[in-house]
């Protein structure tokens, strides 16, 4: 009976430590490795940032084998230069409101990027004043004439870190009729994760936990100027899963499963060793 009710007990903190750590990160993504180098890199994709810390504190490799994989973040430097390469532009979502002589369009999907210039995708002429944000306005326009487009539709709003999931593009139209938005284009400025991708065939990037705020710093690092200048293999990031992220900066006191564990194999082991005391008593 003994046997039975410490085996019972084990199994019982078995699960709750899975159960317990499974819940640390919210998201995953498949990383494939390919290529020859021995050094290998993923770009960072929008729904990535949105869904991380904002320092990128909760980003975590793991092999096929579910040990962590060291890595450092190489980003753009105005002192190494390479801007294009760390630029990737996207179309995000949108939704458009009318208030007033104003068009008002919200774009989502910008939490954590670095915004490096806004665009309207437009098939209307027009001049008229935009505005992103607050903190980036200039004359937009679209215009033909003489069989010659003569248009700038962009808006530089570098250097901006987004710390929300929506922006706010505002299109002043006097008393004109607003005009037609087909697409927003968004431009920001890229970091990758560089590891040493020769152990595994595949690779699970995980992200998402609010609990981690202070980012990973590995050996990797201290010579990564080698491994910048001897190259690397860019894989592609796949099949993200997970549920929709909270807003990571205002979870205050976030739900400690650790600790409940611990606090549970205290009282299961104070329980067993009274039925084991009790067992030798008899």
């Amino acid at each position: 009976m003994i046997k039975k009710i410490i085996f019972s007990i084990l199994l019982f903190i078995f699960l709750f430590n899975t159960c317990a750590y499974a819940l640390d990160y919210s998201f995953s993504a498949r990383i494939v490795s390919t290529g020859t180098k021995k050094y290998k890199a993923v770009k960072l994709i929008p729904q990535i940032y949105n869904n991380t810390a904002e320092n990128l504190a909760d980003l975590e490799i793991f092999d096929e084998n579910n040990e962590p994989v060291p890595y450092f973040i190489n980003s753009f430097s105005e002192n190494l230069g390479k801007k294009e390469y760390f630029t990737e532009t996207f179309k995000p979502d949108f939704d458009v409101e009318e208030e007033g002589n104003s068009t008002v369009i919200k774009v989502h999907g910008l939490k954590n990027l670095k915004l490096v210039s806004i665009s309207l995708v437009t098939p209307s002429v027009f001049k008229r004043n935009v505005t992103f944000d607050g903190r980036a306005s200039k004359m937009l326009y679209n215009l033909r004439f003489n069989n010659e487009e003569q248009k700038d539709l962009t808006l530089t709003v570098e250097p901006y870190k987004v710390t929300s999931d929506i922006g706010e593009i505002v299109i002043d139209n006097k008393d004109d009729k607003p005009i037609e938005v087909t697409a927003i284009e968004a431009t920001y400025l890229v970091d990758e994760l560089v590891f040493e991708g020769s152990g595994s065939k595949e690779y699970t990037l995980k992200f998402g936990n609010s609990e981690i705020k202070k980012p990973k710093s590995y050996d990797l690092s201290n010579y990564k100027e080698y491994i910048l200048n001897e190259g690397y293999d860019v894989l592609s990031i796949e099949d993200i899963k997970g549920s929709p992220a909270k807003d990571l900066s205002s979870v205050k006191e976030p739900y400690d499963y650790k600790t409940l564990f611990n606090i549970g194999v205290s009282i299961v082991a104070v329980v067993l060793a009274v039925i084991i005391f009790l067992k030798i008593k008899k």
